[in-house]
């Protein structure tokens, strides 16, 4: 299993990329999220832009370092990218900002994929691009949506074998569905931040996000 996690977005909404955002305990949200794939995935690749690569080769995390194979093309050029790299049938595709990855939905949701190209989460009836399973054949498809001028990793549900789980499914394993927080405003960080303390107070144990 290889996880790919999107680290090249500019984070317009912050004011800052967000990767290498200091969480507390010397971590940052991408080492993080590096740690909550590493017992569901053998290898990890981290896709960025090329303004990026330097901080994050400089943070010796052990993960591949890809740089955006089509650059400006958002989500689905880095789902590309990271699938062409990727070395095993089944991928996990996360972002850099999603502080509260559950290995337990995700070793679910990788244990419907046979049959599938995409196992992808629904909450509140919209599609969770991340935290979803991707095939290696999806990478080729996604190459030729580009060339046809898309950028929505959306627009790869429609054209392969994809299975949906819905809400009911996904609280199964993540009650608080807390896998799918992320962060784009600097009030999203602080909860997280907020969050992660009383994570760890708790013990390991994802508090609520409606703080």
């Amino acid at each position: 299993m290889t996880g790919i996690i999107l680290a090249g977005g500019r984070g317009l909404r912050l004011g800052r990329p967000k990767a290498m955002e200091a969480i507390g305990g010397g971590d940052t949200l991408l080492g993080r999220v590096v740690s909550r794939l590493k017992p569901v995935c053998s290898e990890i690749i981290v896709v960025t832009r090329q303004d990026q690569i330097g901080a994050i080769m400089l943070s010796q995390l052990a993960v591949d370092v890809a740089v955006d194979a089509v650059p400006d093309r958002g989500p689905l050029g880095g789902l590309y990218t990271g699938l062409q790299r990727s070395k095993t049938h089944l991928n996990i595709a996360v972002a850099c900002d999603m502080p509260f990855i559950n290995a337990r939905l995700l070793t679910y949701l990788v244990g419907l994929a046979q049959g599938w190209d995409i196992v992808a989460p629904r909450v509140n009836g919209l599609t969770e691009q991340l935290h979803t399973v991707y095939s290696k054949r999806c990478g080729k498809i996604a190459g030729q949506l580009i060339k046809l001028g898309k950028s929505r990793v959306a627009d790869l549900f429609g054209v392969v074998r994809t299975r949906f789980v819905e809400e009911s499914e996904l609280r199964k394993h993540d009650p608080e569905l807390m896998s799918f927080f992320n962060i784009n405003t600097e009030a999203e960080l602080n909860r997280a931040l907020t969050l992660i303390r009383w994570e760890e107070l708790a013990g390991g144990k994802p508090q609520r996000a409606a703080v």
